[in-house]
């Protein structure tokens, strides 16, 4: 907070950064962990609890400030070293929701998330390793603390994504070269997650791989989706239908599958959805 306080007072008091992107993000971080806040605690209507729950309101009121801090203090200096990146990034917080460069890129990192947890998946189950991707304990608090978790993944997937462009832009600023930035800042990735095996260390680098792919490839908002993807397929029920879980796991898709059919709808820009019958001279 103090080393992001500081290059965020700076860009403001310079007239740098998408200030008015910044607050847009930061206020959907604190709604949507407020949501999942209230689909966790149970609220109870007596005066001595009134103050615990105002506390609690400061758990999504500090991941905001943290969000603005941190977005604030990294997005002049990514928008300089990777702009391209930003593109579409900036017409959603615009309120572009429709635009199709918006829903391709939706669509793009959707489809590879997917693909990295179905891989990771498949080679733990061809293994025989049932404890490979432990699944989130959430899910087994009920209805809507399944439902609260599943929808907090995309500010979380958010916070991120944005931590992680900051270092990949800090690490091409100082090596004064992209593809040393890249290396660079998969290889760090790589130490910080600490794989403990081999196997978990080809799934890591695997990973890292991929979401620097589409994170330098096609953008921010595939990154971000890329991560949405991951974070809730990767840690929720698996989809037996016969288990008494059946119910949690389909909630888990709820989200992946509004990504990815909201992402190929709006990258269509207008144009029919299985293309225009041709005509008959």
């Amino acid at each position: 907070m103090i080393v992001g306080g500081f290059f965020a007072h700076r860009n403001l008091r310079r007239g740098r950064g998408d200030a008015k992107g910044g607050l847009r993000l930061a206020t959907v971080t604190f709604l949507v962990y407020s949501a999942w806040a209230l689909s966790n605690y149970h609220l109870v209507p007596r005066a001595q609890y009134l103050g615990l729950q105002f506390l609690l309101l400061g758990i999504p009121l500090f991941f905001g400030l943290l969000t603005w801090i941190g977005y604030m203090a990294a997005e002049p200096y990514v928008r300089r070293i990777w702009p391209r990146l930003m593109v579409s990034w900036q017409r959603l917080l615009s309120g572009g929701f429709r635009d199709p460069l918006v829903g391709r890129d939706v669509l793009l990192g959707g489809m590879a998330g997917s693909a990295a947890t179905a891989i990771a998946l498949g080679v733990s189950a061809l293994i025989g390793m049932s404890e490979a991707n432990p699944v989130s304990p959430v899910f087994g608090q009920g209805f809507w603390p399944s439902v609260g978790y599943s929808v907090s993944q995309v500010t979380s997937a958010c916070v991120t994504v944005l931590l992680d462009l900051a270092l990949l832009s800090i690490m091409t600023g100082i090596l004064r070269r992209r593809w040393l930035g890249v290396a660079a800042t998969g290889l760090i990735l790589t130490v910080l997650l600490t794989p403990g095996n081999a196997l978990d260390f080809s799934l890591i680098v695997l990973f890292i791989l991929l979401f620097l792919t589409v994170l330098t490839r096609v953008g921010l908002i595939a990154a971000v989706t890329y991560f949405i993807m991951t974070l809730t397929l990767g840690f929720s029920p698996p989809l037996e239908l016969t288990q008494w879980y059946a119910g949690r796991a389909m909630i888990a898709l709820l989200v992946p599958l509004a990504l990815l059919v909201g992402g190929f709808y709006v990258s269509l820009g207008g144009q029919p959805t299985f293309g225009s019958a041709p005509r008959e001279e």
